[in-house]
């Protein structure tokens, strides 16, 4: 195929790819705490995620790609540093909310 990202480095995120097309947001967890939806945060880090594994690759090989994770890659590229930043401020919040409020 010639591509040039490891198979290993890519399946983790075709198979959250592959997960998230399947279940389409059937299983979006339900939490009583007072948190705000957290799907903007999931975006920020996923879809920057995805923008920098795609990066590497050809012109060619982007235009083999699920057109969905071609679409959160594009995305992703506009994410700021600082945007990233309070994603990750605000997903360790909610983890800490969260186990406390599983307690």
């Amino acid at each position: 195929m010639g591509w040039r990202i490891p198979f290993r480095a890519a399946l983790p995120l075709l198979l959250v790819a592959l997960f998230n097309r399947l279940i389409g947001g059937l299983l979006k967890p339900r939490l009583s705490i007072d948190e705000p939806d957290p799907e903007d945060v999931h975006h920020t880090l996923w879809f920057s995620g995805a923008a920098k594994v795609v990066e590497r690759l050809t012109p060619r090989q982007r235009g083999q790609l699920d057109p969905w994770l071609a679409a959160i890659s594009r995305t992703g590229v506009t994410t700021t540093a600082l945007d990233y930043l309070e994603a990750m401020v605000r997903r360790a919040a909610l983890c800490e909310r969260t186990a406390t409020f599983q307690e």
